[in-house]
């Protein structure tokens, strides 16, 4: 598998692109949110494969790409996929007053959309299990068999046992670190650095990357993250925009 980390951070874009994660089978191409980062896509994008966008939620930090998804997806075809509804909300979101061409209008490939809830799911030779996680409104985390190995995506939550169940024995895992724990009092359901790590632990993960990193904290603070994290997960590292990884 390979993985291309486009937006790591939330809410707004300023150290960081918002949250978009590209990874990529032997078969297909898995989009895992479509935050700002999304714009890169048509840098990475391997278009002879099927490609599956993987919403977790609604929040426009994670949605806002579908915006601009016409100009950078060169593909002939694409799934939407996420919690019930979704084709619902694309449509609603992607028409006047919000914008002037109706979504499936202004596309030049085709769009499918896929329900999801809680349970197995088969895109290709991936296996895919989706879980309710605990944030301010529905979000899903989502864990990849394919290859060989295990991908776990699970972001915008607070502790839950979903998180462990999900990442177990992944070969990644890529988990909601917001916060620092002094600033765990911040609005919003979600982890602090040491919280995820934690659960990277009890999930027996290879490797924990910390992502959706609050979108003030500069150098100084990312790396205070990693220390927090590193206390609880040695195998712990900072997930960072345009990073690379191999697995």
């Amino acid at each position: 598998m390979k993985l291309t980390f486009l937006g790591t951070g939330c809410w707004h874009p300023r150290f960081r692109q918002t949250a978009c994660t590209l990874l990529e089978t032997d078969s297909a191409n898995f989009i895992f949110d479509l935050g700002t980062g999304s714009s890169k896509l048509a840098k990475h994008l391997n278009t002879k494969k099927p490609t599956f966008v993987m919403l977790s939620h609604f929040h426009f930090d994670h949605f806002v790409g579908i915006f601009w998804l016409a100009d950078v997806f060169k593909g002939s075809e694409i799934t939407i996929c996420g919690n019930t509804g979704v084709e619902h909300f694309v449509n609603k979101i992607m028409s006047k007053p919000f914008d002037p061409i109706p979504f499936k209008k202004l596309c030049k490939f085709k769009v499918g959309f896929r329900n999801l809830s809680k349970g197995t799911y088969h895109f290709g030779n991936a296996k895919i299990e989706v879980d309710f996680l605990h944030h301010s409104d529905t979000s899903l985390g989502y864990r990849v068999e394919a290859d060989g190995k295990v991908f776990s995506y699970i972001t915008d939550t607070q502790p839950c046992q979903a998180s462990i169940e999900l990442a177990k024995d992944a070969d990644i895992m890529v988990h909601d670190s917001t916060w620092l724990e002094k600033d765990k009092s911040q609005i919003g359901k979600h982890s602090t650095a040491k919280e995820a790590a934690t659960l990277a632990r009890h999930a027996n993960a290879s490797a924990f990357y910390l992502y959706h990193c609050a979108p003030n904290y500069g150098k100084k603070e990312l790396q205070q993250l990693l220390k927090e994290a590193k206390s609880v997960y040695k195998p712990t590292y900072l997930s960072e925009d345009d990073l690379v990884v191999k697995f």
